[in-house]
């Protein structure tokens, strides 16, 4: 979306003296840009109950929920938007509580468990949405963003007793506002999907608690200090002047936050398959002020349509479960980026420590992945694989916790 200068200048002092709605819709002008969302708009006549019910709040959320099926998660309302004229079937959704400075893809979370009681998986943006309703001479306009998302499984019943809801293979012939549309385009984008999200990683155990005291306050730390830190120095050395940083398996690192404040990078968006594990790193940014967008994808099928200046993948590699996976994976970050990072542990097999450590994160900490590279597989891989023209530079970093594998790919 092309922006002229007194525009950009106009959003820019919104988010700092602007109402919380202003900053809102200055975000979901980012998400606009970032996925290149299709724009929809319409307008209706209601009734003097449902206007006034319409002015409690003007920022919102649809969510194409569907199952393993792939069939679509839909209400029956019975409200009517003036006599004669029922709402009919219609998507979850709802308000986004923006001055509890909720995020985005919070409120499609919170409306989701409250409403069915399921977690999502591959939560993404597929439109962004107008909606406007006149009442006489008077008139309120609402913008939205509509998600499509992945039910971890079935919804709670007991949730929903006093309403009539279904599940739709095709949409409806008569769905409220513009929720046949959304169901349309959601049904298209489905389609295009070939992998399943993996969820043993959408909700990752937390592995044995009775062994969470010495990992919180002893192993991670000191972890920290001899290993995770000098990966993180290593990695921020190449972010460079980077403007815009995808991190695509941020999880509960830090690594992203340290880049938007020591950086000096505009936007950073930080994306992992759990969103559950982003917790406490969304709260962190919160605490902070730091504009962040937090994002829902499976690495195997990132949706976005901006190119980032520096995307950076790490610890990730050996979770694919087929190389069909992974290579998508591979394909897909790098098309994402101009500069790519991408580090990864070597096959921990190959040394004594890097072999209990691994022993313990899978047994004592819930982790997942097993398919591990050693060094000569992973040179080998990125020279097949890096794009054209581009140029790679691959390094080994030695810690007490194995050995680690560094891609730097420089892409045209």
């Amino acid at each position: 979306m092309e922006t002229t200068p007194q525009e950009e200048l106009s959003r820019l002092l919104d988010d700092v003296f602007g109402t919380d709605a202003q900053r809102t819709d200055n975000l979901i002008r980012r998400y606009i840009s970032l996925y290149s969302l299709p724009s929809y708009s319409k307008e209706w006549t209601v009734d003097p109950q449902f206007f006034l019910h319409s002015t409690r709040s003007v920022k919102f959320v649809v969510i194409a929920l569907y199952n393993a099926k792939k069939e679509f998660f839909a209400i029956y309302s019975p409200h009517e938007l003036k006599p004669g004229l029922p709402v009919g079937w219609r998507f979850l959704g709802g308000p986004i509580l923006i001055h509890k400075k909720e995020l985005i893809e919070e409120a499609v979370n919170r409306i989701v468990r409250l409403e069915t009681g399921v977690d999502v998986a591959e939560l993404e943006p597929i439109a962004s949405l107008k909606q406007i309703y006149h009442w006489g001479d008077n008139a309120i306009e609402h913008i939205g963003l509509a998600f499509m998302a992945r039910a971890v499984r079935e919804p709670k019943l007991s949730n929903l007793s006093q309403r009539q809801y279904k599940f739709h293979l095709n949409p409806p012939d008569k769905m409220a506002f513009l929720n046949r549309k959304i169901f349309i385009i959601a049904q298209e984008r489905l389609s295009q999907k070939y992998f399943e999200p993996p969820l043993e990683e959408v909700n990752p155990t937390r592995g044995d608690r009775l062994f969470y005291p010495l990992h919180r306050f002893i192993v991670k730390p000191l972890l920290y200090l001899f290993v995770s830190r000098p990966l993180k120095r290593k990695i921020r050395s190449f972010i460079g002047d980077a403007k815009t940083v995808l991190d695509v398996s941020a999880g509960d690192d830090k690594l992203i936050i340290e880049i938007a404040v020591k950086n000096d990078v505009q936007l950073c968006v930080a994306n992992d398959i759990s969103w559950r594990r982003m917790a406490s790193l969304r709260e962190k940014a919160r605490r902070r002020h730091i504009g962040m967008i937090f994002t829902n994808h499976n690495m195997a099928e990132l949706p976005f349509k901006k190119k980032f200046d520096v995307v950076i993948c790490k610890n990730s590699l050996h979770h694919a479960r087929t190389k069909e996976e992974l290579l998508s994976v591979l394909r897909g970050v790098l098309q994402q980026g101009k500069r790519i990072i991408i580090i990864d542990v070597e096959d921990p097999r190959r040394e004594r420590l890097a072999k209990i450590f691994h022993w313990y994160y899978v047994h004592l900490r819930g982790d997942q992945g097993h398919h591990f590279l050693n060094y000569d597989q992973f040179k080998k891989l990125f020279s097949l694989i890096k794009p054209k023209g581009s140029c790679c530079r691959i390094e080994k970093i030695k810690s007490i916790k194995g050995t680690y594998l560094l891609a730097v790919i420089e892409c045209n």
